[in-house]
């Protein structure tokens, strides 16, 4: 949050205001961003008439080209999700950008990350068993920031981890929790 403010003798007539969600008076605090208006975003109706994404095959990830004098977009897209009669496998959500940019995202309501191009390595979240519904509609929700125009390449997809060390890697294979019984 705020810590401090100081302003130049100069500036007259300024007017300051306070935006977010107040987290000491929310059921779930850690499944918010303090985005304004967020809840009602992640939990607006979806557009069926709007393309839903192919899920897989992961390789291949959709593209969006942001404009920063868009602000703050909110995106959503429905994706059915993966039959786990078989097999029971996590999915991963990655983001690729080449500049500033800030994507916060929610998996059927439940907020599961936030990406941050100029402040760290992380681009793939893990998306928890149990979050996607097996064989049926899913919802992915993106409230989406840039400070330049660039693209944003998304890829929702199998948690793919090299056989041996078990890290991501491009080159591995889906990860297994286990044959489903």
């Amino acid at each position: 949050g705020l810590i401090s403010a100081s302003l130049s003798r100069s500036a007259r007539n300024q007017r300051w205001g306070m935006y977010g969600v107040p987290v000491s008076s929310l059921n779930d605090p850690f499944n918010t961003t303090g985005l304004p208006l967020e809840r009602e975003a992640v939990a607006a109706t979806f557009d069926s008439d709007n393309p839903s994404w192919d899920l897989f095959p992961g390789e291949s990830p959709m593209r969006l080209d942001l404009k920063a004098e868009d602000g703050v977009q909110w995106l959503r897209t429905s994706f059915q999700g993966p039959d786990q009669s078989a097999y029971r496998f996590p999915l991963c959500l990655k983001f690729e950008a080449r500049d500033s940019v800030v994507v916060c995202a929610w998996v059927n309501d439940l907020f599961i990350g936030r990406y941050l191009y100029d402040f760290g390595p992380q681009n793939n979240f893990y998306i928890m068993e149990g979050v996607v519904k097996s064989d049926a509609e899913n919802s992915l929700v993106l409230a989406v920031m840039t400070l330049k125009d660039t693209p944003l390449h998304i890829t929702l997809g199998p948690w793919i981890v090299d056989g041996t060390s078990g890290n991501l890697s491009p080159s591995g294979k889906p990860f297994v929790l286990q044959k489903a019984l």
